[in-house]
């Protein structure tokens, strides 16, 4: 299986990027910079992404990645993390005010993203 690190830095500069890994085409492990490290289209074709953790280092670009992916595919895209990262994305990124709640959106039944808790 071929990897690609988007970027692999606690901190972002031109020559530095948020954590973020394709494993394949459909597999991302964090979301530092998957949506300035990928395409349109192969942001389309990811299927899970794998959180590490919750800081921005790990999740800065989830937001702008679901925005991009918003509307434009049929199923949602199921995002990995433990319990205590899911909260801190439910109560300080997709809370209606820093970002739209993609875990919601367009509709609960058929959400953008899907968290799937596992501790």
């Amino acid at each position: 299986m071929k990897i690609r690190v988007l970027g692999c830095h606690g901190s972002v500069s031109p020559d530095h990027k948020g954590s973020s890994f394709m494993w394949g085409d459909k597999l991302a492990v964090d979301a530092g910079s998957v949506a300035s490290g990928l395409t349109l289209d192969e942001q389309l074709a990811v299927e899970d992404i794998i959180l590490t953790g919750a800081s921005l280092d790990h999740v800065a670009e989830l937001g702008v990645f679901a925005d991009n992916v918003f509307g434009r595919r049929k199923t949602a895209i199921t995002v990995h993390c433990t319990q205590a990262t899911a909260d801190a994305l439910k109560k300080g990124l997709f809370n209606g005010v820093m970002w739209p709640d993609f875990t919601s959106l367009p509709s609960a039944s058929q959400p953008t993203l899907r968290l799937k808790t596992h501790d």
